[in-house]
């Protein structure tokens, strides 16, 4: 999405962005097959407050009456399911990466 690496944060930049969208299809055990939709946004940024990296996701994608989708599409059961975020999930270096604030619906 915007020009840069990882590395260069923060002395050249302040920040990268990557924009991953697409679809793919899935083929179970009994040889059924369901597709999935992915529109998934990632930023990495540095805080010198904390002296620590932050990466961020949210969810782009839009279908039927959801926006902030992440992740939908047909789930095994042949059920529609949609992923929304709807507050960033902010991953912090110092929390060993795991994830330390969001909210997601299902």
């Amino acid at each position: 999405m915007n020009g840069g690496l990882i590395w260069m944060i923060p002395q050249y930049i302040s920040s990268v962005t990557f924009k991953d969208e697409g679809y793919l299809t899935v083929t179970f055990d009994d040889n059924t097959t369901k597709s999935w939709n992915v529109a998934r946004q990632t930023t990495f940024t540095y805080s010198t407050t904390d002296n620590q990296y932050i990466l961020t996701i949210d969810g782009f994608g839009s279908a039927d009456t959801y926006s902030n989708l992440v992740l939908w599409g047909i789930n095994r059961n042949s059920e529609q399911f949609y992923i929304q975020i709807l507050q960033s999930v902010v991953h912090r270096q110092y929390c060993g990466w795991d994830p330390c604030t969001a909210r997601k619906k299902s």
